[in-house]
């Protein structure tokens, strides 16, 4: 099939008749796993995948060239959505996983987390992502502010779940669009990330601030709660706790300020859900096996 954006896909398709289900296309809800997963199964595979690998970087660099929007001082960015033939200045908090992964394929041939690539020649796709790597790194700072400001914008110090963003200058930067926060991990999983490629404390600073602002407004008798409205201080709790903030969430801040040695990138890659996997050929697959057969 072939995609308004060669390189990305519309979140649905008929399944009728094997035709897209509409020309909506987003790096959030119902598309974010499966561009993450094309890097991490490169990843899981012992570097291996090329296949997945070369998708990745077709992904990636339609992206950049048709959904990313970076203000004019280059000092941060955002993602648009592409619907129905017109881009949306739209984000999603879900898409906030982008930075993250960005950061973790900008770092792979790096000398600490390359291991499965030295005993052989690098291959096309492998040449091409080492070649972008630095672009990559700097577009997930970017991104990851981008994320960070729709946070620092609400009175409440927390991000919406969607927000439209006007990087002319003209307006604000960032506006609401829908203001609950459910809890979600995907800023401070990117804070984390690029924090352990990185070693740069301002990371460890934004996933302070974030996690401050989720012990004044969410924490309550029993357990932590989302709120209503990112814009009302003192905020409503909706009296939710999702599984996945004790999952992801509270998981990625703790280790963001964990020692650098727990659960390393070159021994174990993340999925979606934030369970650790063993990376295939490395020592931490073959302790599983050992571990299973006891």
């Amino acid at each position: 099939l072939s995609s308004p954006l060669p390189g990305l896909f519309p979140v649905n398709i008929n399944a009728e008749n094997g035709q897209w289900g509409g020309a909506h296309i987003t790096m959030g809800g119902l598309a974010d796993s499966f561009y993450e997963y094309l890097l991490k199964l490169y990843i899981l595979t012992g570097m291996s995948d090329v296949a997945s690998l070369g998708m990745y970087n077709n992904a990636v660099e339609a992206m950049v060239r048709h959904l990313t929007v970076v203000t004019p001082d280059n000092d941060k960015a955002f993602l648009a959505e592409f619907k129905n033939g017109h881009t949306v200045r739209d984000m999603e908090h879900l898409s906030c996983f982008v930075p993250g992964m960005l950061a973790l394929g900008s770092s792979l041939f790096k000398p600490s987390l390359n291991r499965n690539h030295q005993d052989r020649p690098l291959k096309p796709q492998e040449n091409f992502l080492m070649s972008h790597s630095q672009d990559h790194l700097k577009l997930a700072d970017q991104l990851v502010k981008g994320c960070v400001a729709s946070y620092d914008a609400m009175p409440t110090g927390l991000g919406p779940e969607r927000f439209r963003f006007d990087e002319t200058g003209r307006g604000p930067l960032i506006e609401m669009v829908e203001g609950r926060y459910i809890l979600r991990p995907e800023t401070v999983e990117s804070i984390y990330v690029l924090y352990r490629m990185t070693g740069e404390q301002k990371y460890r600073d934004m996933g302070w601030r974030i996690f401050q602002a989720i012990e004044r407004h969410c924490k309550n008798k029993c357990c932590y709660s989302g709120i209503v409205d990112v814009t009302q201080d003192p905020p409503e709790l909706n009296n939710s706790m999702q599984s996945f903030f004790l999952a992801e969430t509270l998981k990625y801040l703790y280790l963001l300020f964990s020692d650098s040695d727990a659960m390393p990138f070159d021994r174990y890659v993340w999925t979606t859900e934030a369970h650790p996997l063993p990376i295939f050929g490395t020592d931490a697959e073959t302790e599983k096996v050992a571990r299973s057969t006891l």
